[in-house]
């Protein structure tokens, strides 16, 4: 069967009821395959309620017309957790990445409240913000400038998710409408670029069976966007119709902006790779780095619950047992990677030879996951 997401049945008219069709009596008995599917703040909250019956007997009377709406529960339910596992990833890397300090001010002008950031160049050492920074400034001046950067740690998962075609994914670059308006200078150079209309990169999600393939906002969707707090957005997965009508500026829907498949940003990342030098270049290799880090212990892990079912069938008590294992498992890897590098920064040889040794650092480290995903992006 073809549907939409908006077409997806995710819901009963009255969830404190039993929902055989013509049972009045309360809830009791969860179905328990389709339970726990995320909140993703659908219209009309088709998500807050588990799917509930008054008795055994009832949920297995039911089962053949339920089945429809269960499958689509489990699907949604999987990509709740992809986010999760995309703004987990994302959180590792800005809380020990080599960001740029940053200094900001919030004013009022006719436009209403107002954050500015200037990113500075950061010394060896230095922690990512002062002191005095509230927390709430801190994680939106971290995720803001690590917006592209998520969507390349990203590629990797969602390429192996898609892989058995359980999913369809764009990668897209969104002018947000955000709550609180930013303006972002950024001094990677000897000249400052200002940039007072932040763009910003999302996932967008389809079923394999979605009607339309011509273009993925031609039909709903739901969106990724694990940096989506920067902007005061209070959730991470959203339907697209709901992003774009809430969050997108209209004028953002620029035909060349949205066109991306997925993967492009990440062969972006590759030709930096290649061309790069000096500063550039080792900010690339940071990025790189995560990406090989992500790869090594991502693949391995979801072969172990086996995939985009694993996501789908793990229970609350094994969903959190995989991710803090995937974290520790991550973090540990990544302390290896980045300690190698400062190793190579550190020691006394010239810019060249140190540029060279941590290009020969990153081939020990890609290997077959790394050619899988590639392979995986030229076929999804």
């Amino acid at each position: 069967m073809a549907y939409s997401i908006a077409g997806l049945k995710v819901t009963t008219e009255d969830p404190n009821r039993c929902a055989l069709a013509g049972c009045n009596e309360i809830a009791k008995v969860i179905c328990r395959r389709c339970m726990g599917t995320p909140d993703i703040e659908l219209p009309d909250n088709q998500l807050l309620a588990d799917v509930a019956y008054c008795s055994e007997g009832h949920l297995k009377q039911d089962l053949p017309a339920h089945m429809e709406m269960c499958d689509h529960r489990r699907w949604v339910r999987a990509i709740g957790r992809i986010s999760e596992l995309h703004y987990l990833l994302l959180s590792i890397d800005c809380q020990r990445g080599n960001l740029a300090l940053f200094d900001y001010k919030l004013s009022d002008d006719n436009e209403g409240q107002k954050r500015e950031f200037l990113y500075q160049e950061r010394e060896p050492g230095e922690p990512f913000c002062k002191p005095e920074v509230p927390e709430d400034i801190k994680l939106c001046a971290q995720y803001l400038n690590h917006c592209v950067h998520s969507l390349v740690l990203g590629t990797s998962l969602m390429a192996y998710l898609s892989k058995d075609g359980h999913m369809r994914v764009k990668e897209r670059h969104i002018l947000v409408n955000p709550h609180i308006y930013v303006r972002a200078s950024h001094t990677w150079t000897d000249s400052e670029d200002d940039n007072e209309q932040v763009y910003h990169s999302v996932f967008f999600v389809a079923p394999p069976s979605a009607t339309r393939r011509q273009d993925p906002f031609d039909e709903d969707g739901i969106i990724l966007d694990p940096s989506g707090m920067q902007f005061g957005f209070g959730e991470i997965v959203d339907t697209a119709s709901n992003y774009l009508a809430k969050k997108a500026q209209p004028t953002s829907l620029d035909p060349d902006r949205y066109r991306g498949r997925l993967g492009d940003k990440f062969k972006n990342h590759l030709d930096e790779l290649v061309n790069s030098s000096g500063r550039a270049l080792d900010a690339v290799i940071r990025t790189q780095a995560s990406l090989l880090a992500v790869i090594n212990v991502l693949f391995p892990e979801l072969d172990r619950i086996y995939g985009f079912a694993g996501l789908i069938e793990a229970d609350r008590e094994a969903w959190k047992g995989f991710r803090t294992r995937f974290e520790t498992l991550y973090t540990q890897y990544k302390e290896t990677i980045d300690g190698k590098l400062d190793e190579i920064d550190d020691s006394h040889k010239g810019e060249g030879q140190k540029q060279a040794a941590k290009r020969r650092l990153l081939n020990e480290h890609a290997g077959a996951a790394y050619d899988m995903m590639k392979a995986l992006i030229d076929d999804v």
